[in-house]
């Protein structure tokens, strides 16, 4: 065994269980928003080697019925590191499909305030 073998400790991935955590406390932390009477809810979006990407939203029980900012952050498996949030937006197209899809009526007017935290 060569000394610079010896040196090297291989750096193990962190765990989708060590991902949400470290998720959680980020969205707890204030970076997406308010927390106060608000529970966190996301889901995984995707994996691979390298990163996590979750979307992740704070809600409370007088949001019901109201719209949901959701954010992709996305954790460094190597760092454990967070990326920025970035806001998922439909676009004003987008949002008419679904709209019409959905419900089979047009969508008459459209627009989003985004709030930056």
């Amino acid at each position: 065994m060569n000394r610079e073998s010896h040196n090297t400790t291989p750096v193990v991935p962190i765990t989708l269980d060590k991902a949400t955590l470290l998720l959680l406390s980020h969205a707890f932390s204030g970076a997406i928003g308010p927390t106060a009477g608000k529970g966190v809810t996301y889901s995984l979006m995707a994996e691979d080697a390298q990163l996590f990407t979750f979307s992740v939203a704070l809600e409370g029980d007088d949001d019901t019925g109201k719209p949901i900012d959701r954010y992709r952050v996305v954790v460094n498996r190597s760092s454990g590191g967070i990326r920025a949030a970035e806001l998922i937006m439909l676009t004003e197209c987008q949002l008419a499909d679904a709209v019409l899809n959905a419900t089979g009526h047009h969508l008459a007017t459209f627009s989003r305030s985004q709030t930056v935290y």
